[in-house]
């Protein structure tokens, strides 16, 4: 036998209301009584009964579904562990651009000076502003006129 604990009729839950109507339920589908009788004993409608039936089987139905294995991730864990990872990850750059530099000095080559970027191009804005000063003027244009 297995050391696995079944679940059995007796572990199961719910009010006895509920238990009694899964009872009338099981009794109408196992051919012992009709839908009116079951209707009676729970004290309700035909049409309340087949509204209680159908609620009964969407809800077996919906708890036979077949469930993932295994532990499931929940969100708040997923983001805890990504982000122990990115911190795990960034202690390894900062070692290994230890080791990186060690290993330079150690070698004597000359340490590099950190990139940042694209170089920008000096003087570029100056240079047209230059331009366009020392460009002579026509006779018939004013300084006004010019600079809109």
């Amino acid at each position: 036998m297995s050391t696995r604990k079944r679940e059995s009729a007796t572990a199961l839950t719910g009010s006895r209301k509920a238990k009694q109507s899964a009872a009338v339920i099981l009794e109408v589908f196992a051919g012992i009584r009709g839908a009116q009788e079951a209707g009676e004993a729970l004290g309700v409608s035909p049409n309340r009964y087949y509204q209680l039936e159908a609620r009964g089987l969407q809800g077996m139905i919906e708890a036979l579904e077949p469930r993932p294995r295994g532990r499931q991730r929940r969100a708040d864990e997923e983001i805890a562990r990504i982000t122990a990872e990115k911190d795990r990850l960034g202690r390894e750059v900062n070692r290994l651009t230890s080791l990186v530099r060690a290993s330079r000095r150690s070698m004597g080559i000359p340490a590099k000076k950190p990139s940042r970027g694209k170089p920008r191009k000096r003087g570029h804005r100056g240079k047209k502003v230059i331009a366009m000063l020392a460009r002579p003027k026509d006779d018939g244009e004013s300084d006004e006129a010019q600079a809109s």
